[in-house]
């Protein structure tokens, strides 16, 4: 088969991301598949060393796990393929999301990466993150640094009430999760669920829901279009026992902690600039982004990288010297 037949296959396919692919096939390029639209913020710092060994590189954003894979079944199963097919390296990257809490089977690959937490998110939520933005996205004047000390353990008492008061909501999900429903998240954001204030100097996270243990299911069965049945309230306490001996990374959602990461950042900047005599500027790329990108902005300052992706990318990478 010729490249000239590939791309004539393309134009057949149903638009998506295996109809991208198949326009972008050529020899020797990297191909990576990725759930959101954010992925390659993340996922593009760890591959960015290897890609001195490809002539050009491509990302591919399936909008879901589900997507991910079924654009990894269209691919395996192509049977017309260039002579030149294995000189192509393909990487594929979803999120473990609640798939494991809510007993569903993650197919395993070597050419697939699962992350260790909920998502990719939840790596860069971290005191020594937190500590790297402050130092490097603040310019402190010398003479008069503030006491960063402080703002970095109590970032570690925040995310305590953060997981506390968010794990209600996760076991929500991880419930219609194991009844095979689709649960968006995306469609309930942090500011409607959560509240980062600081009172009379002593900042914390809230709840935005009312107090009664109906509201926050109402409220979520309005966001996400859905219905809780009355067994919920039933089998939600043996399921909070259960996933609260866990790592709470494991089944917070990521985007979550990492809202809330930002929104102490920025309680930070305003205590600095009443509570202290000290003199800073903020770096443009940290006061004048919004959320979305200054996530972007951290997500490539993540060092050490996870070791399981190391290892995946390592492990990928001299296999593909190895086939091609």
């Amino acid at each position: 088969m010729t490249h000239k037949e590939v791309h004539e296959d393309a134009q057949t396919s149903s638009i998506g991301p295996y109809h991208e692919f198949l326009l972008n096939v050529r020899p020797n390029t990297l191909h990576v598949f990725v759930e959101g639209p954010d992925d390659p913020s993340f996922y593009g710092n760890a591959i960015a060393p290897y890609l001195k060994s490809f002539d050009d590189h491509e990302y591919y954003t399936c909008y879901g796990k589900r997507q991910v894979y079924k654009v990894r079944t269209d691919v395996l199963s192509r049977v017309a393929k260039p002579i030149w097919w294995n000189t192509m390296c393909l990487l594929y990257f979803v999120d473990k999301d609640h798939s494991d809490l809510a007993e569903h089977n993650i197919p395993h690959a070597d050419d697939v990466y699962v992350t260790d937490f909920y998502s990719f998110e939840n790596f860069l939520v971290t005191q020594h993150m937190l500590k790297r933005v402050l130092q490097e996205f603040i310019h402190f004047y010398e003479g008069r640094k503030p006491r960063l000390g402080q703002y970095i353990n109590g970032f570690r008492e925040i995310l305590k009430q953060f997981y506390e008061v968010a794990r209600p909501i996760m076991v929500w999900g991880i419930f219609h999760r194991k009844l095979g429903k689709e649960i968006s998240f995306d469609k309930v954001k942090p500011g409607k669920l959560f509240e980062v204030r600081a009172i009379e100097g002593k900042t914390e996270v809230v709840p935005k829901y009312g107090e009664n243990d109906h509201d926050y299911v109402q409220l979520l069965d309005q966001l996400c279009e859905i219905c809780t049945s009355d067994s919920f309230f039933v089998e939600r306490q043996k399921m909070t026992q259960d996933i609260s001996s866990l790592e709470p990374k494991v089944y917070t959602r990521g985007k979550y902690e990492l809202w809330v990461m930002l929104r102490y950042i920025d309680l930070t900047l305003q205590t600095l600039r009443r509570g202290e005599n000290v003199q800073y500027k903020i770096r443009y790329s940290l006061s004048n982004l919004g959320d979305r990108d200054r996530s972007k902005v951290i997500a490539k300052m993540l060092q050490p990288l996870p070791r399981t992706l190391s290892t995946f990318l390592e492990q990928n990478f001299a296999r593909f010297h190895d086939d091609s």
